[in-house]
């Protein structure tokens, strides 16, 4: 503690703590992400940014940068989907220095006491419920198969594991800890961007009869990014002096969902758009900044209409053939399985452990994904999972009622999100979506405190 203490009021401490809470250190984060994804060298880029974040573990107290830093490696291996066991278990080497840059920050950096944040209680609620589901019905083969033993780990007791951890080290600066992650989830947001535009290129000597926008299969990934990035981007343009600025990135980044041909992603921005504009032009500053930011979008809507009428109407074409919904969808054979587990095993469900190869044959370490959270919740854990989750909600919805800018976009944010995981996985792919929605809520827990005096 002594040594901790002389470290942290030296020099280089301070120096250090400013970068990895400077803008400059996010932009490191994109840069070393991007280059390798678009090269296809992507356990490159996981070992990059996964070393910088060890990095950020060792030489901050703060844990905020750390998981920055997570953010954008697990992004470097989005394109990794369907990969083997063997070569997900060859890029598990990083664990290796994670683990003791870890060690090292829990030692290094311990804490006299710790108070659990709001969200503790139900945290260990729904730990208790993936860890029973499936009680009576799933076998020790399949309970203690690698991908069960993951999902139960890192879904359950793990993430309580990784609460804990964001809640003690997350420094008790409303302000701060609003900005930097409103800031993170920007640069992730141009890193997306940046994404979409590599595959657009990569593609364009192929696009034989005319333009067309690529299919990515981390288009849902990002999808989920997106929707927490545009309401953090918003967010901060209400306390930015350069609001203007702010709103045309997130009209980008809106953009950027609308042609990632992400369904799911595409009606909830659609559906959210209107209302996180209304939120924000009230929560601007005043009204020359809501004048600015008025033109700004009656400007961009203008071009817009203008694009439409150039283009034949190809992007309102495009969105109708997107969001058609077909009966005979994989989807609906899945949601049905969900709705058959429940009835069969309502108490306890299926379990995460159940597999069925006719409805949705398994990829190497994935579980039986119904792509529904509710009909995930009901089909693998039954009503102990219902209660369970349902107690989650309810608290997490409280933890947002504040009349504050950050809160209001974070309820933009967790609604997005699980809209989008009602037609997908979101919730249920414990890295990097779990554990982010998990931050959200430390965050709106210490951002409704008084500051107190930290470290960093």
């Amino acid at each position: 503690m002594e040594l901790a203490r002389k470290f942290q009021s030296s020099t280089f401490y301070d120096h250090v703590g400013k970068f990895f809470r400077s803008d400059w250190y996010l932009l490191l984060l994109a840069t070393l992400t991007i280059f390798p994804f678009t090269l296809g060298k992507y356990f490159v880029g996981l070992w990059i940014v996964g070393i910088v974040t060890c990095i950020a573990m060792i030489l901050s107290e703060d844990i905020l940068p750390s998981f920055a830093g997570f953010l954008f490696a697990a992004m470097t291996v989005f394109e990794m989907h369907g990969a083997s066991q063997e070569e997900i278990l060859s890029g598990a080497w990083l664990a290796i220095p994670v683990a003791i840059s870890f060690v090292f920050h829990m030692i290094f950096y311990r804490k006299k006491s710790y108070k659990p944040g709001k969200a503790f209680r139900c945290q260990i609620a729904v730990a208790i419920a993936i860890t029973l589901a499936g009680v009576g019905i799933t076998t020790a083969e399949q309970y203690f198969a690698l991908p069960t033993l993951y999902f139960c780990c890192f879904l359950g007791f793990g993430m309580l594991g990784m609460f804990v951890v964001l809640d003690m080290y997350t420094p008790q600066k409303p302000e701060y800890i609003a900005n930097y992650f409103a800031k993170t989830m920007m640069f992730i947001g141009f890193t997306v961007i940046l994404m979409w535009l590599g595959a657009i290129i990569q593609e364009i000597p192929h696009m034989d009869d005319g333009f067309e926008i690529p299919i990515r299969q981390w288009k849902n990934n990002v999808g989920n990014l997106m929707l927490i990035a545009v309401p953090a981007t918003l967010y901060y343009g209400t306390k930015s002096r350069h609001s203007w600025l702010c709103l045309l990135y997130a009209t980008v980044e809106l953009v950027a969902i609308l042609f990632s041909k992400s369904r799911g992603a595409t009606m909830v921005a659609i559906a959210l758009a209107p209302f996180e504009l209304v939120a924000y032009f009230i929560l601007l500053k005043n009204n020359a900044q809501r004048w600015r930011n008025g033109i700004l979008l009656a400007g961009f809507a203008t071009i817009l209409l203008i694009v439409l009428l150039v283009n034949d109407m190809y992007v309102l074409r495009y969105l109708h053939n997107l969001l058609q919904v077909h009966q005979g969808e994989a989807r609906w054979a899945l949601f049905r399985e969900g709705i058959k587990n429940f009835v069969e095993y309502p108490i306890f469900g299926a379990g995460l452990g159940y597999r069925n190869d006719e409805v949705y044959p398994l990829k190497a370490m994935s579980i039986f994904w119904y792509h529904s959270t509710p009909i995930q919740i009901l089909g693998s854990m039954g009503l102990l999972g219902a209660i369970c989750y349902g107690y989650q909600l309810v608290v997490r919805l409280k933890l947002l009622a504040r009349r504050n800018a950050f809160h209001i976009f974070m309820l933009f944010a967790f609604i997005g999100f699980e809209g989008y995981s009602c037609v997908n996985t979101g919730d249920f792919a414990p890295l990097p979506f779990g554990v982010l929605i998990v931050l959200i809520f430390v965050l709106c827990d210490k951002a409704s405190r008084a500051p107190t005096e930290t470290t960093d």
